[in-house]
């Protein structure tokens, strides 16, 4: 069976399907104003592609479990109470991921068996922690957004073993240390993939507004081979200045003295001479 009902002024609860368990393939309910819990759909074992995205679902998000043949979930832009992505017991089938805006917290998926892996979109979700050390076994995996989320630590360098990696971003966290050298391949992704997608697909490698990273993450510096060492950071402590990569890769700034006199208001920073007359 395939429900195809996307973007159709869909309103009330999603039911639960239950005379459909052993035949539904596809359940399509994106982009409608449908309301309540997402039904726990465990055992639909058919089931190829559920897609729930752009919706008003609340409530609690069921384990995703006895779905041996799904190959795509969207959960996306819903008002889920938090939750974290409860998937391992899914097959390594699993192609598409798509939670973003749906407050997903926590610690990243553990997605290290999925490795049919070719779409992750987690975009403006409360995920923290590093990065997960297996995302370079995703050979397939072409897009992987993680922007607007909580990440720390510094960027693996085995990420640029993805080969097939045509658009990430992951802007807008809190990543720390230098870009890997070995990122210097992702600076030809336009080159490279271009003449694979039309003009309206997307490509990059976005990392802005890392503040702690050299540039605060403006990729290009780094693909234009300006140095990291010494490059402006923030380090987002209100009493320094002059912020700048060290030589071990951290973002630090020096602490400065306000020294106000009657005609004179002058900010001193460590290291600096300053000659007056």
């Amino acid at each position: 069976s395939y429900l195809y009902l996307d973007n159709n002024l869909l309103e009330g609860v999603i039911p639960r399907f239950s005379q459909l368990k052993e035949t539904l393939r596809y359940l399509l309910l994106y982009k409608n104003s449908l309301t309540g819990s997402l039904p726990n759909f465990s055992g639909f074992e058919q089931m190829s592609v559920l897609n729930v995205g752009n919706n008003l679902l609340s409530g609690d998000v069921p384990p995703f479990n006895g779905l041996p043949f799904l190959r795509s979930l969207s959960i996306n832009n819903n008002d889920f109470n938090p939750y974290n992505l409860r998937i391992d017991s899914l097959s390594s089938g699993l192609q598409t991921i798509v939670a973003s805006n749906s407050n997903l917290i926590g610690q990243f998926p553990d997605l290290k068996y999925f490795s049919n892996l070719r779409y992750l979109n987690f975009i403006n979700n409360q995920i923290s922690g590093n990065l997960p050390d297996y995302l370079h076994t995703f050979e397939n995996l072409g897009t992987l957004l993680i922007n607007d989320n909580l990440i720390t630590g510094q960027l693996p360098g085995e990420l640029a073993q993805l080969e097939s990696l045509y658009y990430f971003s992951i802007s807008n966290n809190k990543l720390t240390g230098c870009i890997p050298e070995e990122y210097i391949l992702f600076c030809s992704i336009e080159e490279r993939f271009r003449p694979l997608f039309n003009s309206n697909t997307t490509l990059g490698f976005f990392l802005q507004n890392n503040q702690k990273l050299p540039w605060t993450g403006d990729f290009s510096q780094f693909c234009a081979g300006e140095d990291q060492l010494s490059a402006f950071c923030n380090d987002e402590s209100d009493i320094t200045d002059n912020d700048r990569i060290r030589l071990d890769c951290s973002c630090l700034g020096v602490e400065c003295n306000n020294f106000p006199e009657t005609d004179l208001s002058q900010t001193i920073c460590e290291g600096e001479i300053i000659r007056i007359g």
